[in-house]
C-alpha cells in the first residue's frame, strides 16, 4: 500500500472498525496495528502474539512505517541487555480509531462560551468525570478502587491496567498505566489536562499519587504510582490532629506539643532557680 493512499484513508476515516481495517491493511497489518493501538510493543511480543517468526513481523512492522502509521522509540535495557525498540502507533495511526478527543473538544468549545477560561472548565470537567466514574469506584479499598477506575477508563479507550510493584524507595506501589492517550495531542499543548487528570484520580481513589510519566510529554505511556504503605485520604487514623504521636507539618507545628515544649521549659527554669 503506498503512503498516498494511506493518507487518504486516514483522513477519510474516522470511525474505522475491524473488519475495515483488514480489508484497507490485508488481514497481519490490521492485527499489528490493533496489537499497538492496545499499546505499545516490540518484534518479538507482536511476532509471539500472532505466531509469526520474527523476520515476518519485522516486513509488516516496516511497512507500517513507511506509510506513517507506526513508529519506534529505543527503550532502555533491563539489565546488561541491549536497548530494544517498543512501536506505538503515529498520530496519523491513531486516527484510525475513534476515541474522545472530539468529545473534549466539544466540551471545551461549549464552557469557554462563558469566558470563564481555561482553568474553570478543567475544574468543571473533572467534576463531570468524577461523577462519571465515581459510582464504578466505590470501594473502600484503594487497590480495589484502582483496578475499577482502569476499567472505566479502558472503556473510555485508554487501555488502562494495574499493577502492584515497588517503586525506586522500595516502597509498595500500584502502578496505573494507560497505554492509549485519547487526547494526547491536545494534551501536548495543553498539559493543565494532565494535571486535573491526576488531581481527578486522586479525588477518586482517596488516595496520594505521582504521575511518573505522560503521553504527551514523549513518553509511550501515561503511568500513575499509588503508594500503599501510606493510609488513604478516607482512613479516620490519617492526619489525626488528636493524636500526638501523628506526624504535623514542619511549617504547621502541633499545638499541643508546642504547649508541652512551653510548659517543660518553665519547668526547668524553675527547677534552675531553687
Amino acid at each position: 500500500m503506498s503512503i498516498f493512499r494511506t493518507a487518504a484513508i486516514v483522513n477519510s476515516v474516522t470511525d474505522t472498525t475491524d473488519g475495515a481495517l483488514v480489508d484497507l491493511l490485508g488481514e497481519t497489518r490490521a492485527r499489528v496495528v490493533g496489537l499497538v493501538h492496545r499499546g505499545p510493543r516490540t518484534v518479538a511480543e507482536l511476532a509471539a502474539e500472532l505466531d509469526l517468526s520474527d523476520v515476518a513481523v519485522r516486513r509488516h512492522v516496516h511497512e507500517l512505517e513507511q506509510d506513517g502509521l507506526v513508529e519506534g522509540r529505543l527503550e532502555p535495557a533491563s539489565g546488561r541487555g541491549r536497548p530494544g525498540t517498543r512501536y506505538q502507533l503515529t498520530g496519523r495511526g491513531e486516527r484510525l480509531f475513534p476515541d474522545r478527543s472530539a468529545a473534549l473538544a466539544g466540551d471545551l468549545l461549549e464552557f469557554l462560551g462563558s469566558d470563564e477560561g481555561l482553568e474553570g472548565f478543567l475544574a468543571w470537567r473533572r467534576e463531570r468525570q468524577r461523577a462519571r466514574y465515581a459510582e464504578a469506584v466505590q470501594s473502600r479499598d484503594v487497590e480495589t478502587r484502582t483496578r475499577a477506575l482502569a476499567e472505566q477508563l479502558t472503556a473510555d479507550g485508554y487501555e488502562a491496567r494495574v499493577e502492584r510493584t515497588a517503586d525506586e524507595r522500595g516502597r509498595t506501589v500500584l502502578r496505573l498505566t494507560q497505554e492509549h492517550c485519547a487526547i494526547r495531542q491536545l494534551a501536548a499543548s495543553y498539559p493543565q489536562l494532565c494535571g486535573a487528570e491526576e488531581q481527578m484520580f486522586a479525588d477518586l481513589l482517596g488516595a496520594p499519587l505521582a504521575r511518573t510519566q505522560t503521553q504527551a510529554g514523549g513518553a509511550g505511556r501515561c503511568v500513575c504510582e499509588i503508594p500503599l504503605d501510606e493510609p488513604a485520604a478516607d482512613d479516620p487514623t490519617r492526619n489525626d490532629p488528636d493524636d500526638p504521636h501523628e506526624r504535623h507539618d514542619p511549617e504547621e507545628p502541633n499545638d499541643r506539643v508546642t504547649a508541652g515544649v512551653e510548659t517543660d521549659r518553665r519547668d526547668v527554669g524553675s527547677r534552675a532557680r531553687f
